[in-house]
């Protein structure tokens, strides 16, 4: 997944989400968009199911900057 690739090419949370010159990775659509805890616990599940590897260092993230 781009989430997987960014983060195992060493990108942080805050850029594969950054939609202005990041990963623009943020789970939105057309018609749709998530709230920011949404899009970090879809985050944290497709990590857990895809990549694993980087679990922790996302919830460390996420938890460092208080949204998780």
């Amino acid at each position: 997944s781009g989430w997987c690739d960014g983060l195992d090419a060493g990108h942080s949370v805050e850029w594969l989400f950054d939609m202005t010159g990041g990963g623009e990775l943020y789970p939105v659509g057309m018609e749709w968009g998530t709230v920011k805890a949404d899009a970090n616990a879809l985050l944290v599940a497709g990590v857990k199911a895809y990549c694993p590897e980087n679990s922790a260092v996302v919830a460390e993230e996420l938890r460092a900057s208080g949204e998780y």
